[in-house]
């Protein structure tokens, strides 16, 4: 379909460039957790995305891994010496990403 023959689409229900990116961040995020079994931690999922051609910065991950705790879609479990692992919920619906 040519781009001036799109459906409309309001203002509120698009997302911007940069709202679309920060899904596709995210939802890439989740597709590597889900690779990983157990429990991990964050350097090692960063440094897989890394490795995986995602150029990302440490505390940029950080901050969308946080958001992704606080959303429910990922856990979060503290082990000793305040060491933080993370894995994707068993229910999550990647379609549910905020």
């Amino acid at each position: 379909m040519p781009g001036h023959l799109r459906p409309y689409q309001s203002a509120s229900t698009r997302l911007t460039k940069s709202q679309q990116q920060y899904y596709e961040v995210s939802a890439r995020i989740i597709q590597l957790m889900n690779e990983y079994s157990a429990y991990t931690d964050a350097e090692t999922f960063w440094l897989a995305m890394k490795k995986s051609g995602l150029q990302l910065s440490l505390s940029t991950f950080y901050n969308r891994l946080r958001f992704l705790v606080d959303n429910g879609i990922v856990e979060k479990q503290t082990v000793k010496y305040n060491k933080n692992l993370y894995r994707v919920k068993s229910d999550t619906n990647i379609n549910r990403i905020p």
